[in-house]
C-alpha cells in the first residue's frame, strides 16, 4: 500500500538541497511508521506537482498558498507550513524585491521597466508584488514587461543577466540563492511584501483524522531531530499547524488586487 502513496517536497528542492530534504522526510517517514502508518520510502521526483497534488495517493507535498486557494481549495487537507530561519514570523514568509547590486532604484522608480515574475500561479514572484504595489498605491501597468522565468532561480538570472530590470523572489528562496547561486552576488533587496502565511504542506483530501494527526507530529519531530547542518542548508526552525483557513488573507490579496495590472498587456 505505501508503495502507491506519493511523498514530495518540491518547493525549495534544489538540486544543492535534495540530501538534506531526503534527510528531513526519513525522519517523518520514520516517525509516521512508528506511530502505525505506512509512509513512502523515499521523496518522489517523477510525478509533476499538480497532479501529485490532485492524486488520490497523495501522502505529503507542499504547495504554494496561490493554487491552494484557487485549483486545489477544498481538494487537498491542509497540515500546516515550516517556520524558516529568514522569515520574521514563525510560520509566515513574505518576498523580497531585487535588483542589480548597482542599480539605484527604489521601486517606485521602476516604472516601464521590465519585471520577472517565476510564473502566474505563484504567490511570492507574482501576487506579492501586487499586494506591495497596492500598499504603496502604485497605478496599475506600472511595468512595461513581464518576464515569465518559469522559477524562482531563473528569474534570478534574468536580473542578473540583464534580461529583467527587477523581480519578486520568495525569502526562502533568496536564502538558497545566496548560499548557492553566484548570480545573487551582483544583486540586492530594495523592498519586501508582507509576511503571509509559510507554503502549505498538505496531504490528501479524504485524509483520516488520525493520519493528519500522526503527519502533524512526524512534520514537528523531523524538524526537532534534523541535524545541524541539515537545518541550516535548508532554513527550517520548526513545524506550525495550520488549516486551510489560515490561509483565507491570500484569498482576500487576490480580490483586492483583482483590478491591478503589472503592465499593459499582463
Amino acid at each position: 500500500m505505501s508503495s502507491l502513496l506519493i511523498a514530495q517536497l518540491p518547493m525549495y528542492d534544489w538540486p544543492e538541497v535534495r540530501e538534506a530534504n531526503d534527510r528531513l522526510w526519513r525522519i517523518v517517514a520514520s516517525e509516521c511508521k512508528n506511530h502505525g502508518i505506512s509512509a513512502p520510502k523515499d521523496l518522489d521526483r517523477s510525478i509533476e506537482t499538480l497532479q501529485a497534488w490532485r492524486s488520490p495517493n497523495l501522502f505529503l507535498s507542499q504547495t504554494c498558498g496561490f493554487p491552494l486557494v484557487t485549483q486545489l481549495r477544498h481538494q487537498v487537507t491542509v497540515l500546516g507550513s515550516f517556520s524558516y530561519a529568514m522569515a520574521d514570523q514563525e510560520g509566515n514568509y513574505h518576498s523580497v524585491i531585487i535588483t542589480h547590486q548597482n542599480c539605484p532604484k527604489t521601486l517606485n522608480q521602476f516604472k516601464n521597466k521590465t519585471l520577472a515574475i517565476n510564473g502566474y500561479d505563484s504567490y511570492s514572484g507574482y501576487l506579492a508584488i501586487k499586494v506591495l504595489m497596492t500598499a504603496r498605491q502604485m497605478p496599475t501597468a506600472f511595468f512595461k514587461t513581464v518576464l515569465v522565468t518559469g522559477s524562482h532561480r531563473e528569474s534570478i538570472h534574468a536580473v542578473a543577466n540583464g534580461k529583467a530590470d527587477l523581480a519578486a523572489i520568495d525569502c526562502v528562496s533568496w536564502h538558497l540563492a545566496t548560499n548557492f547561486e553566484r548570480a545573487s552576488n551582483t544583486l540586492k533587496i530594495i523592498a519586501t511584501s508582507p509576511a503571509r502565511p509559510g507554503l502549505p504542506l498538505v496531504t490528501a483530501p479524504n485524509a483520516s483524522q488520525t493520519r493528519v494527526s500522526i503527519l502533524r507530529d512526524a512534520l514537528r519531530c523531523g524538524t526537532k531531530r534534523l541535524d545541524n547542518q541539515s537545518r541550516d542548508i535548508l532554513g527550517i526552525t520548526s513545524f506550525v499547524a495550520k488549516t486551510e483557513n489560515d490561509y483565507g488573507v491570500i484569498h482576500d490579496d487576490l480580490k483586492s488586487t483583482h483590478s491591478l495590472s503589472l503592465s499593459p498587456v499582463n
